[in-house]
């Protein structure tokens, strides 16, 4: 009796017809306006279920290189090449370089779009909204990369911001938890392309050092504290915890973790409110001044965590998947944890995608150009070559034979595997415990207060009793 055949050799038959296909159609030998054999003739051809073909088909739809008609068929579009050039600006994080891999996947999305050139425009962090606001008014990026974050302060300050973008169909498969953030009023503006929570990295082997095993499933920050203090205890040269708290990835942990619903406070229990708030604020407070050379973690800029965790002068990180691309090619041995916690057990969940400027003169090279990212060819690629998680729910948890197999195909390709944690599916554990910045039900100037009093107590500019004097009337203030 014949073995089954493997997942893998599935894909490599899917991946044969399509390639196959795409060739005959850019070469000529398919030539505008003919169809495509029948699928049960391409189902016997590639030895491929009908709905293996319907899918591989689905991608060449994506790619603008056929068209469904109705009870016909599946009929060639003209040949991108014939068309004119275009020029695609897409705005970035210059993380997504490594984040992403992003110069791959352009590369690969101009070698299946021959007429289409990316061009790349680099995006800050610290000054993206007047940028960002700059390039969609004057119509410099056909594309933009936008974390939810920045999604929401500009709807607030380009509202209607269905006036500078354009609204997506959500693509199949992505996490359900993952559009929400990227949605107004009814309309999604961002495709989800990859996320995050924030999590801990922990060094193994100095885990081992002690015989810890690894960091236990649930955890409150001050039994955290204790654990690291035997770290340094046994090596006074390294650091036990270190993080950068003031950044809108970091210090709103804590002010989650509090357990207050911020939306809904009843003045009849302010006392027990502003109690709780403190505690967050203490938890941070203490973690930071435990730390030593704290006072530059308040600086205006990260000082590059990872490095110090990759030279393994740090036992254990706050960080997120996306900056664990900075350890690829390192000789670290990590693994994975869950945020301690204060009252509630959250974390933060960070999202980042694409969306289409509503001016662009390029808007159906800008939607190839989003469908690619958000492929499944794509979404396994980046599951394979970097830590970052696909939005594509069935990329992102793909088995570990599936991602050797993935692993073996990008080496005979030129790629190279990573080092891959033990832990790397915990980002499926804690999905319960996922929040969003949005979740603090605060303005952006209600947030930087909140912020603005936790620096003021991080650098001894305030007193316990003057910060929870701070925080009763900020309350107070907040739930009107």
């Amino acid at each position: 009796m014949s073995s089954k055949p493997s997942r893998s050799t599935f894909r490599d038959r899917l991946k044969d017809m399509v390639d196959s296909l795409r060739q005959q159609i850019e070469s000529g030998q398919l030539e505008p306006d003919a169809y495509l054999p029948a699928i049960p003739q391409l189902s016997k051809q590639y030895q491929l279920s009908v709905n293996s073909v319907q899918k591989g088909l689905e991608q060449l739809v994506q790619d603008g290189l056929v068209e469904r008609i109705p009870r016909v068929g599946i009929r060639v579009r003209a040949f991108p090449g014939g068309q004119q050039p275009v020029t695609l600006s897409v705005g970035y994080y210059p993380s997504m370089a490594t984040d992403m891999d992003l110069p791959a996947l352009i590369g690969q999305f101009e070698a299946n779009h021959p007429h289409i050139q990316v061009r790349l425009i680099p995006l800050q962090f610290y000054d993206y909204l007047e940028v960002a606001t700059y390039y969609l008014e004057n119509n410099i990026v056909d594309v933009i990369a936008m974390n939810y974050i920045n999604f929401g302060q500009l709807a607030e300050k380009l509202a209607p911001i269905g006036s500078y973008l354009l609204p997506l169909r959500p693509a199949e498969g992505i996490y359900d938890y993952l559009t929400p953030p990227f949605t107004y009023e009814g309309e999604l503006y961002v495709q989800p392309v990859i996320f995050s929570p924030v999590v801990m990295a922990y060094n193994k082997r100095h885990f081992a050092e002690l015989d810890w095993t690894a960091p236990p499933r649930e955890w409150t920050w001050s039994r955290f504290m204790e654990l690291l203090h035997q770290l340094e205890q046994s090596d006074s040269g390294k650091l036990g915890f270190y993080f950068y708290p003031v950044t809108d990835n970091r210090w709103p942990v804590f002010m989650l973790q509090s357990g207050l619903t911020f939306g809904e406070l009843d003045p009849r229990h302010r006392e027990e409110q502003t109690a709780r708030l403190m505690d967050s604020i203490q938890s941070c407070y203490d973690l930071v001044h435990r730390q030593r050379l704290f006072s530059l973690l308040l600086s205006e800029h990260d000082i590059h965590v990872e490095r110090l965790f990759a030279e393994q002068k740090i036992s254990v990180i706050m960080t997120t998947y996306f900056n664990l691309n900075k350890l690829r090619g390192t000789s670290v041995e990590f693994d994975l944890a869950p945020l301690p916690y204060v009252n509630a057990p959250k974390t933060l969940l960070l999202s980042i995608g694409f969306a289409i400027n509503r001016h662009t003169p390029n808007p159906e090279a800008a939607e190839l150009f989003i469908r690619h990212l958000t492929s499944e060819a794509t979404q396994r690629y980046m599951r394979t070559r970097t830590y970052s998680i696909p939005a594509l729910r069935q990329a992102a948890e793909q088995q570990d034979d599936e991602q050797q197999g993935d692993e073996q195909q990008e080496n005979k390709a030129g790629g190279a595997g990573i080092y891959r944690p033990d832990n790397y599916r915990l980002f499926k554990e804690l999905e319960p415990s996922y929040s969003l910045l949005t979740d603090l039900h605060m303005s952006q100037e209600q947030k930087s207060r909140l912020q603005s009093i936790l620096a003021s107590y991080l650098m001894g500019i305030e007193t316990r009793e003057s910060t929870e004097k701070r925080v009763g009337e900020f309350l107070e203030l907040l739930g009107g």
